[in-house]
């Protein structure tokens, strides 16, 4: 393995451990009030956001060298205009963080009241060093100024062959080198005050003679004149450690233009030692921040604290009951909604009713390989559109991943069409299933995985590969391999016959329906017939001998058009091989009907399914529901501002109807027994 890779090996595992820390933190600083209302706080969430940037485009950069991807084109123009313009708005952002942490010190008065002079002062400091940052973006991606990836250093640097390049340079030097001397000034302006204040608090603080000394009038006079908090300190040291960090990858990132670093091992160290940068903040801000640690903890659980009586509300996924449990009181805006181990972003994942259903279950298999199938796509379409050139084991990942994933769908399919028709062929649909039907549905989705495994195995191999296709803009077998022909030919006679036979379960499906119908029809004439006068036993009797329910019947409807959209990709994949279709316009049309069939299942499920519809809802609300029957809820809407109840509202729900909900602000929902 080349230099090169295993630099962007380290580069892509360094940006990827750091990256979770900044989406952790970022989303506290947004949701509570009292981050988002304090001036240091606003700044650490600029410096955040600008972070964040910088270390996309240092991972974007480390996967292009683990897999050999040659940056030209527009893709070398955004990394390099995300990355410089990110750390020049952070490396003078850091310098009003440090003139805010003066103002708090400089009378070692620490109030939570500012001025409004003070609170549009740093709002618009923060404004003018986006739009100074914004400013160099824009030169970056102009045809006068650009970035290239260096591949002697293999780090994105100005293009030397334009004149304008090495003049936006200079006024990129001349205008960000200031900014590490005012700060490390202002710092060391803090400290001076900090220590003549320590010194003039030990002489108040100091007894005036030997004699007899009262503790209980020096306690006010101490808490009256007490130096800082320990907040506070800790912000300082936080942002001072950040500083710092910013200073000396300024320093090395100029020493890189120097003769003497010229060097991939250099730029190596500084990008490692950027993206560490990059993280620093966040990991301080968890390290010395309980309250932060705290609510990043709830925010990963998506918990709820209960500011009013001091208790936790947790919702039970598997029971269906809402549970209390005593905790701390905390402040108002300390409001989340909390999420169980089991709860990912998928519907079908946070429900019982839908993990435990074996249909469900099944679309769950195919909606994770629907997944795969559009992020190879999608990883496909970027190449496409910024010009990379795919070679190397990224073709044979996008190739694996996509045709494994197909695989899967394509048999899964017809697993969905006998699931319907054991369902439909007595037309008795029972919330419930025998012991050996759920054990040979899940054998059957673990053997269709297991067998797209195995081609994913082999188009990882040396034997057969995928590449990317110049003619048709597509992933294709090699055609330079001799095994690639015949793992197309055990691909191609294992898949076909999936669509035949899924055609002929949905046709018997019809066939039991219609027939079936003529029986329901018969049995409700002759019931009519024999009870003339009796109502009461027409209903009851109906009830019983109902047709189907239009639940069923929606499933039945998504699988089938699911199952022609599978069946068309299937027969349209294999006509790109001939002669005829041989084109680049075809190839694209197949593909965005390839995309457009993996998203066909959860549109159907949006369109015919209320019940999906409402918690997809509540999910975009970071909400749930609570299946607990005759639960009453009361919804208390508080306002952050003022701290007080602005509406209550309860009811006795049904079923399905306890939604958790969420204001503009936070909501907060206090549960009571119905015995009460």
């Amino acid at each position: 393995m080349d230099e090169k890779r295993w630099i962007g090996i380290v580069i892509t595992a360094v940006a990827v451990a750091a990256l979770p820390f900044q989406l952790i933190t970022i989303p506290i600083f947004l949701i509570y009030e009292d981050y988002r209302s304090a001036i240091c706080f606003r700044i650490m969430l600029s410096i955040g956001i600008a972070d964040a940037f910088q270390i996309l485009a240092m991972l974007s950069m480390g996967l292009g060298m683990t897999f050999d991807i040659e940056f030209d084109g527009m893709l070398e123009k955004i990394l390099g205009a995300m990355l410089y313009a990110a750390f020049i708005t952070v490396i003078m952002q850091h310098v009003v963080l440090a003139l805010n942490r003066f103002m708090v010190f400089r009378n070692i008065s620490v109030s939570k009241d500012k001025s409004a002079k003070e609170w549009l002062c740093f709002n618009v400091l923060i404004f003018l060093c986006w739009a100074w940052a914004a400013m160099f973006c824009v030169a970056y991606l102009s045809p006068i100024c650009c970035m290239e990836f260096d591949d002697s250093t293999y780090m994105l640097a100005y293009n030397k062959e334009m004149v304008l390049c090495n003049v936006t340079k200079a006024i990129e030097f001349n205008t960000t080198a200031p900014a590490p001397v005012i700060g490390l000034f202002i710092y060391l302006l803090i400290i001076y005050k900090l220590i003549k204040n320590k010194q003039e608090f030990n002489t108040r603080n100091s007894p005036s003679g030997i004699g007899h000394i009262n503790p209980s009038a020096q306690k006010p006079e101490k808490s009256r004149h007490r130096l800082f908090t320990s907040r506070e300190l800790g912000i300082l040291i936080q942002s001072f450690t950040g500083f710092i960090f910013a200073a000396i990858i300024f320093i090395a990132a100029q020493l890189r233009d120097l003769e003497a670093f010229q060097s991939c091992y250099f730029a190596g160290f500084v990008t490692v030692l950027w993206i560490m940068f990059c993280a620093i903040q966040p990991v301080m801000y968890l390290i010395m921040n309980s309250k932060i640690r705290r609510r990043s903890l709830l925010l990963l659980m998506c918990s709820t604290e209960n500011s009013q009586s001091g208790s936790r509300i947790s919702f039970s996924k598997k029971t269906g009951t809402v549970e209390t449990q005593s905790s701390s009181i905390v402040s108002t805006d300390a409001v989340m909604i909390r999420r169980m181990k089991r709860k990912t972003s998928s519907i079908f994942l946070i429900y019982e009713d839908y993990r435990s259903a074996i249909c469900f279950r099944i679309m769950l298999s195919i909606g994770i390989a629907d997944t795969f199938q559009i992020l190879a796509q999608l990883v496909m379409g970027l190449g496409m559109a910024f010009d990379v050139e795919f070679n190397g084991f990224l073709e044979e990942i996008l190739g694996a991943t996509l045709y494994a994933a197909f695989i899967a769908v394509i048999m899964q399919h017809v697993v969905l069409a006998l699931n319907r028709f054991l369902v439909f062929r007595n037309f008795n649909v029972s919330n419930g299933q025998s012991t050996k039907e759920w054990l040979c549905f899940n054998v059957l989705i673990f053997l269709c995985w297991a067998w797209a495994a195995m081609f994913c195995a082999v188009f990882l191999s040396p034997i057969c590969c995928m590449e990317f296709d110049d003619d048709t803009y597509m992933l294709r077998y090699s055609k330079e391999m001799v095994w690639c022909t015949v793992t197309h030919s055990v691909e191609f006679y294992t898949s076909a016959p999936a669509p035949i036979i899924g055609l002929c379960i949905y046709m018997l499906i019809i066939y039991k329906l219609v027939r079936g119908k003529q029986e329901f029809k018969m049995r409700n004439s002759s019931i009519s017939d024999d009870h003339p006068t009796n109502p009461s036993v027409q209903n009851q009797d109906k009830s019983q001998r109902r047709f189907f329910t239009s639940r069923e019947l929606g499933i039945l409807i998504q699988s089938f058009i699911g199952f022609i959209f599978a069946s068309i990709v299937f027969v349209a994949w294999q006509f790109r091989d001939m002669e005829k279709f041989v084109s680049r316009y075809f190839a694209g049309i197949v593909t965005v009907l390839w995309i457009t069939f993996c998203a066909i299942q959860p549109i159907m499920y949006l369109i015919m399914n209320s019940k999906i519809r409402r918690r997809s809802l509540l999910l975009l609300m970071c909400s749930t529901e609570n299946g607990r029957s005759g639960s009453r809820v009361t919804f208390q809407r508080f306002s952050m501002k003022t701290g007080s109840v602005e509406h209550q509202n309860t009811s006795v729900v049904s079923n399905e109807g306890v939604r958790v909900r969420r204001t503009k602000k936070k909501a907060s929902i206090i549960c009571h027994d119905p015995r009460d």
